[in-house]
Formats: C-alpha cells, sequence, structure tokens
C-alpha cells in the first residue's frame, strides 16, 4: 500500500502498460514520421529503427503490411511511415505499428512514380479500349477539386461562358497532403450516386509542386478512377505536368481550362453550325421540292381533273336517263293498247249486257209460259239460267283473273327498270370514284413526304463535316489551294515537311517530326 495513506490502486508492470497502450490509442490518431530506416531486421515481419538526428524511434512492419510496398528498403534509406503508437510489453518498448510507407524526396516520388506506371501500364489500364467517350453535350458535371481556389473558379467561369446549359455539381475533396489520395477516392464514389446523376466527372487543380501533384499518382487513386462508370477527364496542373491519373482518365487535359474547351462545346461555333445546316438543309429541301414540284405538275397535267371526271359521269347519266325514258314509252305504249283492248273485250262480255239479253229472253219466255204449261216450262227456264249464271261467272272470273296478272306482270316489269333507281347507283359509282382519286392523290403527297425526308437523312449521313465531328481528322499538304494535297499513305510525307490536320471546328497546322510504318499486328 502507499505510504501516504493514499487509496491510489497499484498496478503490474502489464496493466500499466496496458493502461498506456488505451490511452495511446485513444487519444492519438495515427502519425506519419520520417526519417532514415537503421537495423533493418527482415523475417517477413520487418523490424527496424527510424532514426532522426540523434532521436530513435522503435518500428514494426507486419508481413500482411509490408507486402504492399513495391520499393525495395534497406538501412539508409529516407522514408516517410505511418502508424499507431504502442508500448511492447515484454520489454516495455515505445513502438509505432506501421500501415504505410513511401520513399522520401522528389526522386523517391519520380522513382515510385515510375514504378507504378509501369505496373499500371502492364495491366492494362492504361489501354484504348478501356477508355468510355466523353458526353458531346453534358448535361450535368461533376467537377471533383478543394473546396475553393484558382481552378473551381476558373472552370465554372469558363463553363458558364462557352457552355451555360450544364450544370455543374462540386464534389469537394482534398488536392494535396497526405490524406488527399483517400479523400479523391471517396469524392469520385459520392459523384458515382444517384443523387449526383452526372454524365461525366472533372478531377482538377491547379498547378504546383511536384509533391503537392503527388496524391494524384496514388494507386489507389487510379484505380478508383480506372473502376468509375462515368467518363472522367484528368486536368492536374499545368500542360507539363503529368500524373497517372491522366494515363487512367478517359481524357487528359494539359489544364482545367483546356478541359472546359474538351468537355463543353462553344455556344457560338454551335449557334454558327446549326445556322449553316440549317441554311444547307433549306437549300438541299427548297430544291428537291421544286424537283417534285415540276414532278407533280407534269403528273397533273396528264391525270383528268375531278370535275371533268364528275362532267362525264353526269353526261353519262343523262343520256342513260334519256334511253330509259325512250325505253320505258317503247314499252308502255303497247301495254297501254293491249289494255284499251282488254277493255273492250270486257265491256263486251260485261254481266249488264248478259243480264238484258237474259231479260228479253225471259219476257219472250214468259210470253211462250203464257201458251203452254207453266210449271214445267217455268221449272226447267230456273235451271238453265241457273247454270247460265254459273257458266258466265266462272267465265267472267278467269278473264279477270287473266288480265290482272298480265297487268301485274307488266307493273312488276317497270318496277325492275325504274329509272331512279339506276340514278342513284350511278351516283354511288361517281362517289366511289371521287374517293378513290382523293386517296389516292394523298397517298401520292405523302410518298413524296417520306422520300423528301429520307433524302435530307442521306445528305446529313454522307456530309463530311459529320465525319469530322465523330473524331476523325484529314491531314494535307500545302499546295496552295484552301484544303491541299490530302495525304493517303505514310510516304506521302517526310520529316521537317510541313502538314495541315483539318478537324472539327478549324486546322492544326504542323510540322512532320518523324514517321513510323505500322506493323501488320498493331
Amino acid at each position: 500500500m502507499p505510504e501516504d495513506g493514499t487509496n491510489e490502486p497499484i498496478h503490474t508492470v502489464a496493466q500499466a502498460i496496458e493502461r498506456v497502450n488505451r490511452v495511446l490509442n485513444e487519444q492519438f490518431l495515427p502519425l506519419w514520421v520520417t526519417g532514415e530506416i537503421s537495423n533493418l531486421y527482415d523475417r517477413n515481419h520487418w523490424y527496424f529503427d527510424l532514426v532522426d538526428g540523434k532521436a530513435t524511434l522503435h518500428c514494426i512492419a507486419w508481413q500482411s503490411v509490408n507486402r504492399r510496398f513495391r520499393f525495395k528498403v534497406e538501412n539508409g534509406s529516407k522514408v516517410n511511415i505511418r502508424g499507431k503508437f504502442t508500448i511492447y510489453p515484454d520489454r516495455g518498448q515505445f513502438q509505432i505499428l506501421v500501415d504505410r510507407m513511401e520513399l522520401a524526396g522528389e526522386g523517391a516520388l519520380r522513382a515510385e512514380f515510375e514504378r507504378l506506371r509501369g505496373d499500371l501500364e502492364r495491366e492494362g489500364l492504361f489501354r484504348p479500349e478501356h477508355k468510355k467517350p466523353i458526353p458531346k453535350f453534358p448535361k450535368r458535371i461533376a467537377l471533383l477539386t478543394a473546396e475553393s481556389g484558382a481552378a473551381i473558379k476558373d472552370v465554372i467561369q469558363n463553363f458558364s461562358r462557352r457552355y451555360p446549359l450544364a450544370e455543374i455539381v462540386h464534389v469537394p475533396t482534398l488536392v494535396q497532403g497526405r490524406n488527399a489520395p483517400d479523400s479523391i477516392t471517396s469524392a469520385i464514389r459520392r459523384a458515382m450516386r444517384d443523387d449526383v446523376n452526372a454524365d461525366v466527372l472533372l478531377l482538377t487543380r491547379g498547378g504546383g509542386s511536384y509533391e503537392d501533384l503527388n496524391a494524384f499518382n496514388d494507386e489507389v487513386v487510379a484505380r478508383a478512377i480506372f473502376a468509375c462508370p462515368i467518363p472522367v477527364v484528368s486536368a492536374i496542373g499545368h500542360e507539363k505536368d503529368v500524373s497517372i491519373s491522366d494515363f487512367v482518365a478517359d481524357q487528359r487535359a494539359a489544364t482545367p481550362s483546356t478541359a472546359v474547351e474538351l468537355m463543353a462545346p462553344d455556344r457560338s461555333e454551335l449557334r454558327q453550325q446549326v445556322i449553316a445546316i440549317r441554311q444547307k438543309i433549306l437549300g438541299v429541301t427548297s430544291g428537291f421540292l421544286s424537283h417534285r414540284r415540276q414532278n407533280l405538275e407534269t403528273v397533273n397535267a396528264r391525270l383528268r381533273k375531278p370535275t371533268q371526271v364528275i362532267e362525264y359521269r353526269t353526261n353519262d347519266i343523262l343520256r342513260i336517263q334519256e334511253k330509259l325514258l325512250a325505253a320505258i314509252e317503247t314499252r308502255i305504249k303497247p301495254i297501254e293498247a293491249s289494255i284499251t283492248n282488254l277493255d273492250l273485250r270486257l265491256q263486251r262480255v260485261s254481266p249488264n249486257v248478259r243480264i238484258e239479253n237474259l231479260d228479253e229472253r225471259l219476257t219472250s219466255l214468259n210470253h211462250r209460259l203464257q201458251r203452254s204449261n207453266p210449271i214445267t216450262h217455268l221449272n226447267d227456264l230456273e235451271r238453265r239460267r241457273s247454270e247460265s249464271q254459273r257458266r258466265l261467272g266462272d267465265h267472267l272470273n278467269a278473264v279477270l283473273t287473266r288480265h290482272l296478272n298480265r297487268v301485274q306482270l307488266v307493273f312488276a316489269r317497270l318496277s325492275r327498270i325504274q329509272p331512279l333507281h339506276r340514278v342513284e347507283e350511278l351516283n354511288e359509282v361517281v362517289i366511289r370514284m371521287r374517293n378513290t382519286l382523293t386517296s389516292s392523290i394523298r397517298n401520292t403527297v405523302e410518298i413524296l413526304d417520306a422520300s423528301l425526308r429520307q433524302n435530307v437523312a442521306t445528305l446529313r449521313a454522307v456530309s463530311p463535316l459529320a465525319t469530322l465531328e465523330r473524331g476523325y481528322a484529314v491531314v494535307t499538304k500545302p499546295d496552295g489551294t484552301t484544303w491541299g494535297e490530302i495525304v493517303s499513305d505514310i510516304d506521302a510525307v517526310n520529316p521537317n515537311e510541313p502538314i495541315s490536320a483539318h478537324v472539327h471546328g478549324g486546322t492544326i497546322d504542323a510540322v512532320v517530326q518523324g514517321t513510323r510504318v505500322r506493323d501488320a499486328d498493331d
């Protein structure tokens, strides 16, 4: 127990070391320390001292950590390490557990740069087939750069001036320092989220020293750019500055301002192109329509006008109507004569005439009855009268039925050849012909319009300007003309000879520095 009588607990050595380690873990984050390696002991795990003048710090790099280091480590190497401080219980030794290590100094950084570039190039991260095309007219651009600085102001101002239609979403990140690689990687992941919904990413910062730009030479950053499904444009530092990010990115820009020119079209140039295309289309369309109008006039001259067809059909109908009336009159006259004849014959066999004759005969019989036996003679007369009356009725019914059937037959024939029905049928024929002619004219106009649209689309597809807009160039040698002599073969040019590359938007004048024949395997 303590002699002063206090109640402070007494710890064992292990407990004291454990308590100190707990404080170190809670109070101190991993630190970066620079120094020179000494007393290196390599047995899968690395045990060494980091020396800086008279100060010495014992370090341990476990095998799971040191196998990630791609450079050679030996006594005397100047390195920067990061790790957590702890106390080794068995010896009570203060030490640092290393989790990251890099060579110190610009020369070491350049050596690490060349090593990493070679490894990633052999792995295929720089191959052209992995490059994603940059959208020609981006709607939303994720800008990955520092919170403040010349780069962000320059980029936003250039986008506003050159292509204000694009929306700029700033995803802030560190662009230098030891924590910058992790910050850049996190910013790329944030830019891939749905709430950002970017068409293209611009990773950029202004100029600086080689050490300032070293965050963009980190392998973690390079693999994050390669794995990003969204096209990435890298614009790091000035034109002379080249980083691993430039090699992995889908497009490299020399400066932030150049990146804006690569990612966004100039609205004034677009306006001029639209005006030129519009004038060209109007000219082509006007000529095509003029040609089609002449064809239509020729066809129209050959076609009979609908009014003429209707007039011809109306005259035909009138002629047919006259013929029908003449035919009806010709058929009706014999029928009228026959009816008149039947009327005369009916009058001759009229019951009134027969009754008058019978009355006369009855009168004569009455006189005779007065002279003979009245009862016998009366019965005989009555019988004869009844028989005559029956026969007369049958004869009259037969005659009337026969003539009535003939009259009905005549009227049936007249109903079948009624002229009004024929006129209605001809009117329906005229209406059908009119509809057919109208439909034919409409179909012809639609076919001509579709042909016009197809020809316009064909003209735009074969336009050389469209080929240049897709990224191709026409190389020529100056010969005094506007375009010059086209270079179609490698033997057509010599070193130090001037050439011109005609691309979309203008012409690039250059001098041939050398030629190289492409191998068959390329």
